[in-house]
């Protein structure tokens, strides 16, 4: 069976009928025939897009089945003098295609600060990108992550090495799979105490294998082989033994890759105070456990719960002006808070709803590793001084009131965008006007209400969906024959428009003789 890659350098293979094939120059292919066709001989591959001249080391996505990804990290290795020699290369990196639907790898190393590292992501100083080399690639399973799924794609962890820096160690992508912004897919380099003493990642076909029992309460295990020599120098190449001194085994135990940061405190929908003269927040501290040995954390506050309106003043995550990570380390590292000042969400932040999430952004080895992000919580600034309900018609406890076309007066409240209007039969509790929307400030009741019955009314002051203020009156209407069921036109109001009436009669009559002459 021709594979379509000239030189194969690694195969995986999903079920029965899915084969993925990675060359050693840059080609990659794929087969969905079943067993049978390929023990038959007769099963036929088709090439993908090309990526370069370098070793491509493939993987299928934990959801394959659902999103069709496929990945190739890729790593160029010079044998110009007989034996690999890694090289840096603009074709180095971690590439995806979506069988059935791309037309062209999508290199996930595009922006730099993702399969593309900063130096500072290797532990170096500087901000230029590094076009490290790729040597293994593995994926997480999809049922033993329950932060995954099809859209995020399983977690990636590929071995990596520097061949102009002499670094090693491991990338994870938290969402290789997302289609994102630049800056927005979750790259990490796992690298502390690798670079202690160390050969490099880079023994071939793979140097690289993730734990298979993998369960939603276990951590990812990965295990790697450098291929440095670790033999006391006295054994030659020609003896037999030379070889078995070639690499040394090192695993890692990935705690955050699972969940983020348990939240603690305020809980969810909670109201927070106000400021006791002014139209914003109080201070108040948000809590939350520490997750595994995390030192330093990310932290928003956002208007909605995409997060897609975050308030920068308090956006503690991304990079700065440079390449450098925007995080937070809580004075307490055993009970981490962070402390949100008096008015740090705005002026005129009272009655309004916020959300909030945290993730770990580093560990206290040093080792910079994000989780995903905990879930999300709400809460509301209380009313302020100024968002107080004022009812003013008719008055609390009034007696006496009509039945029919009742006006319902309430002073504006500021910052308000709208109000709620309702009135309740005391007695039975019966809604006689549901919640209402009302733009304004009045209400006019036009139905008819029962003669001496007592009644309550509410409005509550709106800012969009989240209740700021409210205010209850209760009033109680006259006995029958008493008050009429609705106000009527004053008589003497009716005399004034008929002599209005008769003095426009007298003028259109002299108008008439006035022409006449």
């Amino acid at each position: 069976m021709d594979s379509k890659v000239d030189d194969g350098h690694t195969i995986a293979v999903l079920g029965e009928g899915n084969v993925l094939v990675g060359g050693a120059d840059g080609k990659v292919s794929y087969s969905d025939d079943d067993l049978a066709t390929f023990l038959d001989g007769e099963a036929s591959f088709t090439k993908l897009d090309d990526i370069g001249d370098g070793r491509v080391h493939v993987a299928f996505d934990s959801y394959f089945d659902s999103n069709s990804a496929v990945y190739a990290a890729v790593s160029y290795v010079d044998t110009a003098c007989g034996y690999g020699i890694p090289v840096n290369d603009d074709d180095n990196g971690i590439y995806r295609w979506v069988i059935g639907e791309s037309s062209a790898f999508t290199d996930l190393g595009e922006c730099t600060g993702t399969a593309t590292p900063y130096e500072a992501q290797l532990g170096l100083d500087g901000c230029g990108e590094a076009q490290v080399g790729y040597y293994g690639i593995v994926l997480s399973t999809a049922e033993g992550n329950p932060e995954t799924d099809a859209t995020t794609g399983g977690v990636l962890y590929a071995t990596f090495y520097d061949a102009d820096r002499n670094v090693t160690g491991v990338a994870r992508c938290l969402n290789p799979a997302e289609e994102v912004a630049c800056g927005e897919a979750t790259w990490d380099y796992l690298i502390e105490d690798v670079n202690v003493y160390h050969g490099a990642f880079t023994l071939e076909p793979s140097s690289l294998k993730i734990c298979g029992c993998l369960t939603p309460d276990t951590n990812s295990k990965l295990w790697a082989i450098d291929d440095a020599r670790y033999y006391n120098g006295t054994v030659i190449e020609e003896d037999p033994r030379y070889i078995s001194t070639l690499g040394r085994l090192w695993t890692y135990e990935d705690c955050y890759a699972k969940a983020g940061p348990a939240l603690n405190s305020p809980a969810n929908d909670a109201l927070v105070d106000a400021d006791p003269c002014y139209c914003w927040n109080d201070a108040f501290t948000l809590k939350w456990d520490r997750q595994c040995d995390a030192c330093s954390y990310n932290l928003q506050i956002s208007l909605d719960e995409d997060f897609t309106e975050v308030l920068n003043d308090i956006d503690i995550s991304g990079k700065d002006g440079d390449c450098n990570e925007i995080d937070y380390e809580p004075s307490s590292g055993t009970s981490p808070s962070y402390v949100v000042g008096n008015m740090a969400l705005g002026t005129g932040s009272c009655g309004t709803k916020f959300y909030w999430r945290v993730r770990s952004a580093d560990a206290e080895t040093g080792e910079i590793i994000h989780s995903p992000w905990s879930e999300v919580r709400s809460f509301t600034v209380a009313a302020g001084p100024m968002a107080q309900v004022t009812l003013t018609n008719p008055g609390n406890g009034a007696t006496g009131v009509a039945v029919s076309n009742i006006p319902f007066t309430w002073d504006a409240v500021a910052d308000s965008t709208g109000y709620e209007f309702s009135l309740v039969n005391a007695a039975t509790g019966t809604d006689v006007v549901s919640a209402t929307a009302v733009s304004g400030t009045t209400y006019t009741y036009t139905g008819t209400l029962s003669y001496d019955t007592s009644y309550y009314w509410t409005v509550k002051a709106l800012k969009d969906t989240t209740v700021f203020g409210d205010a209850t009156g209760t009033f109680t209407t006259g006995a029958e024959g008493v008050v009429p069921p609705a106000p009527t036109t004053a008589s003497w109001l009716w005399v004034i428009i008929a002599l209005a009436a008769v003095v426009w009669l007298v003028i259109l009559v002299l108008i008439f003789r006035t022409r006449r002459v």
